[in-house]
Order: C-alpha cells, then structure tokens, then sequence
C-alpha cells in the first residue's frame, strides 16, 4: 500500500467527522438537559412532554439513520483493504511457508544427524571406558597372583632355612650342602621387571598401564538460520458430548439464543428456555 493511498484513506475516514453538525449536537445537549430537569404532574406538563419526548425520538432515530449512512462507505473501505490485504500477503504467506518447510526439513536433518553422532560418540566413550575398567580388573587380578607366588616364595624359603639349620644343629652337614646347592634364587627386580623365582614357579611379567585409545566422530555444527520449528499447544475437541457446561465458574456451552428464539416463535419446545412479559417504554413520532 503506497503512500498517497494511506493520504486518501485517512482523509475519508475523517471525513465524516467534519460532516456532524455541531449546533445538532448543542440542540440535543439542551434536549437531555431539559428533560432531566422537567416531571409530569398534570394535563398540560403531560402534553408538553410529550410534545418533547416526541422530539427527542424524531432526533435519536435521525442521527442513528445519519450514522448508518457515514458507517456504510467506512465499512466498505474497512473491507476493501482487508481484501487487498489478503490477496498482497495470501501467496505471500504461502510461499513463505513452502520456502520454511524446506529450511526447518534440511535443518530438522542435520540436528538427526547431530544427535546420532553424538550418541555413537557417547557410545564409544562408554565403550572405551568399560574396556579400560576391565583391564584395569585383569591387571589387579595378575598383581594379586604376583603377590601370593611372592609370598608363597617366602615362606618356601623360610621352611627350607628352617630345615637347614635343623640339619646343621644335628650334625649332618652333607645334607646342609646339599640344601645349599638346590636353593633357589631370591626374588629380586622391581614391580616393572621380571621376577626371578625358583623352579616350578613362572615368571611373573611387569604390570603395563592400559592405554585404551577412542575415535569420535566430528559432530556437525549446529545451523543458524532464521526460521526454526517449535511446538505449541492448539485445542482439539474431539468429544464434544464429554464436555461439561461449566467447570471452575467459567462457561463452556455458549447458548445460540436467537435459534432458541426461532423455534419457541415455531411453537417448539425448547427445556430451560420460554418467553416472559417485558414491559419497554415506546414513542410515536
């Protein structure tokens, strides 16, 4: 919509405003006045308002008939604009939405993506993790069996110290030569060499911290664009026999008065609703 036709549009909407006449308005004013200061006590109060009752009819229903006829070129310009308003933004709208599908389908695609990376790296973390642990359990194990052959060494060897000295203090010092011949090595070496033990016990190999390597994936980045999809709530009345006229002092059931009307005028029936008597003030003009 151009400029000049907001100019134009805004000069009809005002005027009808210019058009109302002021020394009317001033007329009615001293009408109003007039008749809220009066009472009718007798013949001739009662013939003189009438005569004004009369007046102020004849005066409301020509500003009502007046006020029709400015609101009806308002109303067809109201929906004139509507309609240019619809067929401008109508295709618009419609493509902006088919253009929006295809941006929210590629990037709804690409977070898919993101999060399946994710999850297989997550995946993979775990996996590594749980492999380091049971490594971590089997090389315990292996220092525990080291633990026990070294202990089970040490108390061979004392039993057979034992056993020599015992042969020494009976005087058989041959069997003390040969005990002494036959013994066998010490342990010796730290916890990261081989241990040299007697016969009849294995070597017991140094312990090697696991080194459990993970390959990850390279998550996609995140796009950033303008449009993006959400979800909102919208309502759905899906049974509408379930719903109950009023829940928590609000309303749910709005009543269509004037087809009730329509059919007690057509002598039907209708439960909770009749006519009654209203008494309503009328004039003549």
């Amino acid at each position: 919509m151009t400029t000049d036709t907001a100019i134009a549009i805004t000069h009809q909407l005002q005027t009808p405003l210019v058009l109302v006449d002021q020394e009317a308005v001033a007329y009615i004013k001293s009408l109003r006045a007039k008749a809220d200061a009066i009472s009718t006590t007798d013949a001739d109060s009662l013939q003189a308002n009438d005569k004004l009752a009369k007046e102020m009819k004849r005066l409301s229903s020509g500003v009502k008939s007046d006020g029709k006829t400015l609101r009806s070129p308002i109303t067809k310009l109201g929906k004139d604009i509507i309609a240019l308003e619809k067929e401008v933004t109508g295709p618009l709208d419609a493509s902006f939405q088919r253009l929006a599908r295809t941006i929210t389908d590629h990037t709804d695609e690409v977070e898919q993506e993101r999060q399946r990376v994710i999850a297989e790296n997550k995946r993979r973390e775990e996996e590594a993790m749980r492999q380091h642990q049971e490594q971590q359990r089997r090389l315990e194990e292996r220092r525990k069996e080291r633990e026990q052959a070294e202990e089970n060494e040490r108390k061979r060897k004392v039993a057979q110290l034992e056993a020599e000295h015992r042969a020494e203090r009976d005087g058989q010092p041959d069997l003390f030569d040969r005990a002494a011949q036959n013994r066998p090595g010490i342990p010796t070496g730290s916890l990261d060499e081989p241990t040299v033990v007697g016969p009849g016990v294995q070597p017991i190999m140094p312990a090697i911290e696991p080194v459990v390597e993970v390959e990850l994936e390279p998550v996609p980045p995140k796009p950033t664009v303008s449009v993006h999809t959400r979800q909102i709530d919208e309502l759905e009345i899906y049974d509408e026999s379930l719903i109950p006229d009023e829940i928590a002092g609000r309303r749910l059931r709005v009543i269509d008065e004037k087809a009730v009307e329509e059919l007690l005028k057509a002598k039907i029936d209708v439960p909770g609703a009749r006519f009654k008597k209203k008494t309503i003030v009328v004039g003549r003009r």
